[in-house]
């Protein structure tokens, strides 16, 4: 099997030391860095090791202020189903609703018991 990508690109203007930023997919000049997912698995594995609780009272609140397309909150969930029994309440941001939309919808497939 062969998978091919194929991005949309976007030039740049070129200052300096810019020139080699010149030709960048349109989802880098957006700023955008997606967290890859053996990176997001492994900082929600530390948040996780480090949380006490034992000393939470009510829900557990995440928030995640830069969610885009939600792979370290879905990697934070996951760790968190076979952490604690704690109801967990979510908030999330996101500057581009598409990206917004696609993490809402991951969320509702990964998690349908989550309102």
């Amino acid at each position: 099997m062969s998978i091919r990508h194929v991005a949309k690109m976007s030039r740049v203007p070129q200052h300096g030391s810019a020139k080699r930023y010149a030709i960048v997919t349109e989802h880098k000049a957006g700023g955008a860095t997606y967290t890859p997912k053996v990176l997001a698995d492994f900082v929600a594995q530390q948040i996780v090791q480090l949380a006490r609780f034992d000393a939470q009272e009510g829900p557990l609140r995440v928030l995640d202020p830069a969610v885009g397309d939600g792979e370290l909150l879905v990697s934070l969930l996951e760790q968190l189903k076979t952490r604690t029994s704690l109801k967990v309440e979510v908030h999330c941001f996101e500057t581009n609703p598409d990206a917004l939309r696609e993490a809402t919808a991951r969320l509702h497939r990964l998690f349908p018991k989550g309102s």
